[in-house]
């Protein structure tokens, strides 16, 4: 049976929409950009349902001298968030945007997930002719277009709802309020600015229990602070922050789903909002060029959050780059103590990578910016495998440096991918095991698994195999100096690894 292709008018522009999407077609394809010559939104493609993007751009006539396409999606069709692509074929090019391409077409591979629209606006033209197709899928791209596909009906994690509040001059509190309910075992974060150094106490009508993720202070005179709690209570919710003493203060506030908590670590008992917390950092300065200090990610799928306080006076903000979504923006009401302006925003991660948000200040001004990961369940496989997810696991820890293999799975299972990295200075191998009975040297490994020396989460030894490896006994893993080697690294390396 024939079904209808609908194009429909909404508030903000034309958008495309296939009337089977979210019912029993499982992709959509559409034309974003037509042989453009100038700024413009272009056509949004209706992707509700959807999870995976596969975009093209391409300059008939060279783009050049600053021309930018911009990736954005939304859930309403008014407003619109800009979005993180990897081009395909370079794994280290992760953009929002696509700038002086000549006339070589970019594949883009953009997370869609949780979105209703899918736009690529012309930002900044200067020459070319433009034109922008895309082809969103329930599961997986192509494989002869990619070489690879991902495992269908893998989700994200999402922002849920934001909210906000600022105070009236000094004040006890602030109480910024959810407008729809909290779901049961998603996570809040809270972003905060402060007019002083000293840390806020974060707690909420549901009861919820928040754990302080950085608090960056300048000096004593304000300072920006990130909270987290996970697995809330459902229903409707009243958050307050209360400072130390009453002063200035201003908050947004994010319900997210899909945050990692202590249920999801693998034979652990941790502190579930601390084990959220992937990494922090923070920066304190006086000038108009606000950079937080870089954060990597362990795993993909993650979501960085930024907070910016200022004081002094007041500032305008430009916009937070690259790919933060600016949340909140606002000046203290009244007459203001110790903070005077304060901004968040968040940005989503599809892969792992590093970031280090940046914003310019209207007017030169003493700052502090925050920022953190937070690490996600959600593990984006690529796999020719199963055409059903499979209930991927993850256990995340550190391996320590004795002569005994840890165990990731004592029982048979399959590997699907890890994020690893080598505190030491020399390089360092992480062996594999399909048994549980290891002796290092002797034992055959299944794997070996090289890691730079000095090498973080973000620049040590992340991959995703093309498909799963099976382990027929076990799967147990041991930190050494070299490939079948006995002896073990002198500090343990930092570990992810994905199995089910």
């Amino acid at each position: 049976m024939k079904r209808a292709f609908l194009i429909l008018l909404a508030a903000s522009g034309c958008w495309a929409q296939s009337s089977g999407v979210g019912s029993n077609w499982t992709s959509v394809t559409g034309t974003l950009q037509s042989a453009a010559v100038a700024n413009g939104n272009g056509t949004a493609l209706a992707v509700q349902g959807l999870s995976t993007a596969l975009v093209t751009v391409n300059c008939t006539v060279a783009c050049t001298g600053g021309t930018a396409v911009t990736f954005q999606v939304s859930q309403d069709g008014a407003n619109y968030f800009q979005v993180f692509g990897q081009q395909v074929g370079v794994s280290a090019t992760l953009s929002t945007s696509v700038i002086n391409q000549g006339t070589n077409p970019t594949l883009w591979l953009i997370n869609i997930s949780g979105a209703q629209l899918l736009r690529a606006p012309i930002s900044s033209y200067s020459a070319g002719t433009v034109t922008v197709t895309a082809t969103a899928t329930a599961g997986s791209a192509s494989p002869s277009a990619v070489g690879v596909i991902s495992t269908p009906n893998v989700t994200v994690p999402i922002l849920v709802q934001s909210a906000s509040a600022v105070s009236t001059s000094s004040a006890a509190n602030i109480q910024p309020v959810f407008k729809n309910v909290n779901t049961l075992g998603n996570s809040i974060v809270a972003s905060c600015g402060i007019g002083n150094g000293t840390t806020a106490t974060v707690t909420d009508s549901n009861s919820n229990t928040y754990a302080l993720a950085l608090n960056e202070p300048n000096s004593t005179a304000f300072s920006s602070q990130i909270f987290i709690a996970v697995n809330v209570k459902a229903g409707a919710n009243t958050v307050t922050i209360a400072p130390s003493s009453a002063t200035s203060a201003a908050c947004a506030i994010y319900e997210f789903n899909g945050f990692i908590t202590a249920t999801n670590i693998a034979g652990g008992t941790v502190q579930a909002a601390i084990i959220a917390v992937d990494q922090t950092n923070g920066a304190i300065a006086t000038g108009t060029a606000v950079l937080s200090g870089p954060v990597g990610t362990l795993v993909p799928n993650e979501f960085a959050v930024v907070a910016v306080s200022v004081g002094t006076g007041t500032s305008t903000f430009g916009a937070v780059t690259p790919g933060f979504n600016t949340d909140y923006s606002v000046n203290s009401a009244g007459t203001a103590s110790g903070l005077f302006s304060f901004l968040s925003g968040s940005a989503y991660l599809p892969v792992s990578t590093s970031v280090n948000s940046a914003v310019t200040l209207g007017t030169s001004r003493p700052w502090a910016a925050a920022i953190v990961s937070f690490k996600s369940v959600i593990l984006p496989v690529e796999s020719v495998g199963p055409t059903t997810s499979p209930a991927v696991g993850i256990s995340i820890g550190n391996l320590t440096a004795n002569t005994t293999a840890a165990s990731i799975k004592a029982t048979a299972g399959n590997l699907y991918g890890w994020a690893i990295g080598n505190p030491n200075t020399t390089a360092c191998y992480l062996q594999f095991f399909n048994t549980s009975s290891v002796t290092l040297g002797t034992t055959t490994e299944l794997l070996d698994v090289l890691v730079p020396a000095s090498a973080t989460s973000t620049g040590g030894n992340n991959y995703t195999l093309p498909f799963p490896l099976s382990f027929s006994t076990a799967i147990y893993v041991a930190s050494t100096t070299a490939a079948h080697g006995a002896s073990t690294c002198g500090t343990g390396m930092n570990v992810a690894i994905f199995y089910e």
